[in-house]
């Protein structure tokens, strides 16, 4: 056996032991090639073709193959509590049982180099050939960051490069704004492990880090204030950004934002003012959001055990008997755990998979989890309590024959509904939670469209009053394709936006 796979999986936060690091080489530094084997292999070469000459270079063995997992500019994320069923499954996700890990070192290429490479293993089993070509900095001259906004007099952006081919392509943006010694720096979506993030690297990737989240968020803005010199700034781009606040150089905020094919600029804005004046003119570039029902600020009530009809009466009448009003409940265990839009051991006869079930269609055993879940939700709204619904964003299998998860599987392929990868193939679910999934590619109008009909029902002819929209991290990856033509740059940290509007 002999693997590589020069872009990886994707993750945000790990390289693979087969792929290419950096994926895309940068003119004067040097890149490493990796490449997994089984345990019967006994040496690895890599073959490049250079200056119409071979030279080969010999891979070192690493030892087992397993994923390295690093936060921000390596930064190890490390879990800080005790180990469950996720935090095993996650841990167990970067390794590869079993194989063998190889790496090489290959010298640094000139400018907009290409080379050709590829791998021979001592079965003489040989990989495809992989050309690669080395990216350059260089000046901005052409205007591909765009600044708009106000400043205050003397801040300015400086150092504004930007990563190319040798066809003016560009791959990346930098550029920097200054810090005075005093200044502090707040901002930046959701955050675990900082108010001020001076002197902190962060980023603006959706990623969910189940516990022990260290630098990484499910809720990251590429937005920041610059308190004391009194400046906000934003990347107006949903594509993945970076920023060294303070860290190698301590008088400079450094923004990188990697670049999609085809974009033609990158917009950052700056406001001028105290926190509170910036935060209100960053906030005038969304739609103000509606105000959501007042029963939100009620108790809410939840586990994961409470996965039986019964069991969730029982706490009901528990927390009244204590003393405890509970004004929301969430059922997370409810469900089919297929389609995720029936109650567990629910009757009914399979759609073609292009509309949602009826409530009048389903049938309740007695014997069941949930015998009579319309009259359970009634229950509780005669005792002014809310009810909501765990949900997630995937179809989880393709199931058996003739059963509603295969209805919903081949309706979403055939229809071309679903996010798909480099290939062109349904995207399958990277990660662990999931794995092998599909996702219907909720940006856009019909998908969310026919998802949300999915689970109509449950709202209209059950009286569900909410949902729990859990698991919008599944796509990794810039490689994937989306149904409107962008890529999984531009669009995967917008994926779960999309998903939440569905519902």
């Amino acid at each position: 056996m002999l693997l590589h796979s020069p872009l990886g999986l994707g993750h945000p936060y790990r390289s693979e032991p087969d792929q290419r690091i950096p994926i895309y080489p940068i003119s004067g530094e040097p890149w490493r090639v990796r490449a997994r084997t089984d345990e019967q292999v006994t040496s690895v070469s890599l073959y490049l073709h250079r200056n119409f000459q071979i030279e080969v270079y010999p891979l070192l063995l690493l030892g087992s193959a397993r994923s390295d997992d690093q936060g921000p500019y390596g930064k190890t994320a490390k879990y800080t509590e005790g180990n469950t069923h996720l935090t095993d499954a996650a841990a167990r996700s970067g390794e590869y049982p079993g194989e063998l890990e190889w790496e090489v070192t290959i010298p640094a290429l000139h400018n907009y180099e290409e080379v050709t490479y590829w791998l021979i293993n001592s079965g003489r089993e040989q990989t495809e050939p992989f050309a690669v070509r080395s990216l350059v900095w260089n000046e901005d001259e052409k205007g591909f960051c765009i600044q708009s906004g106000s400043m205050p007099k003397g801040i300015e952006f400086t150092e504004t490069l930007v990563l190319q081919d040798s066809m003016g392509k560009v791959f990346r943006l930098r550029t920097s704004l200054p810090l005075a010694p005093d200044d502090h720096v707040v901002g930046f979506g959701e955050r675990f492990h900082s108010i001020d993030q001076r002197g902190e690297f962060v980023d603006a990737i959706v990623y969910e880090e189940y516990k022990g989240q260290g630098h990484r968020t499910y809720l990251p803005a590429p937005f920041g204030i610059v308190v004391g010199s009194d400046y906000g700034f934003y990347v107006r781009s949903s594509n993945p950004s970076r920023f060294d606040v303070g860290v190698r150089l301590t008088d400079r905020i450094q923004i990188e934002v990697e670049i999609a094919p085809g974009q033609k600029n990158c917009e950052i804005k700056t406001y001028v003012g105290d926190a509170q004046l910036i935060l209100a003119q960053y906030l005038t570039e969304f739609p103000a959001p509606k105000t959501p029902p007042s029963w939100i600020y009620s108790l809410w009530g939840s586990s994961n055990e409470w996965n039986t009809q019964s069991r969730v009466e029982n706490e009901i009448a528990k927390s009244k008997e204590s003393g405890i009003d509970i004004g929301v409940v969430v059922i997370e265990a409810w469900s089919d755990e297929s389609t995720f839009t029936v109650f567990r051991d629910a009757e009914y006869e399979p759609t073609d998979g292009s509309r949602g079930l009826k409530g009048s269609e389903i049938k309740y055993p007695e014997n069941g989890a949930w015998p009579d879940p319309q009259r359970m939700i009634e229950d509780m709204h005669a005792e002014n309590i809310k009810l909501v619904l765990w949900q997630i964003p995937v179809i989880k299998e393709q199931g058996e024959p003739n059963s509603q998860i295969r209805a919903i599987w081949d309706y979403a392929v055939n229809s071309n509904l679903v996010i798909r990868d480099g290939a062109g193939d349904p995207y399958r679910v990277r990660g662990f939670w999931f794995h092998d999934g599909l996702l219907p590619d909720l940006t856009e109008k019909r998908v969310r469209r026919w998802w949300a009909d999915l689970h109509r029902y449950l709202v209209t002819d059950m009286g569900v009053d909410g949902f729990k929209t859990d698991g919008g991290e599944h796509a990794w990856g810039s490689d994937l394709l989306y149904l409107d033509g962008r890529s999984g740059l531009e669009k995967n940290n917008l994926f779960p936006v999309a998903y939440v509007q569905t519902f």
